[in-house]
């Protein structure tokens, strides 16, 4: 993946995912975090899925920081990520013209 975004993506793009440190550091590209965490509500509430906001959070999001790509990798052991997964198959759900898929790594679960 991060192979493929050093030959595929404009240096100047701004990539949003759960690893924004990661693409930085191996892509040479500058990259946000797609939520800012609730702690108390990721990890101590019955009702953590609302912990990092909803799609409109997270379309605003998207706006202010003028986000070229958004990468979703599979992340079974991270909880945020995995609902910043869920907040992203939300918004396709809800406004399907706003993404468009660039790329599908060779596992399904890694997409661009």
């Amino acid at each position: 993946m991060f192979h493929w975004i050093r030959q595929s993506i404009p240096p100047d793009s701004i990539l949003l995912g759960n690893l924004d440190p990661t693409y930085y550091l191996y892509t040479e590209r500058k990259a946000v975090r797609g939520f800012t965490a609730d702690s108390y509500l990721l990890f101590y509430s019955k009702e953590s899925e609302s912990a990092l906001g909803d799609v409109l959070e997270l379309s605003r999001r998207i706006v202010t920081y003028r986000i070229d790509y958004i990468i979703i990798t599979p992340s079974l052991f991270f909880k945020d990520a995995m609902i910043f997964n869920e907040n992203i198959d939300k918004m396709i759900s809800k406004y399907p013209e706003a993404l468009h898929l660039v790329r599908e790594g060779s596992d399904p679960f890694f997409l661009t």
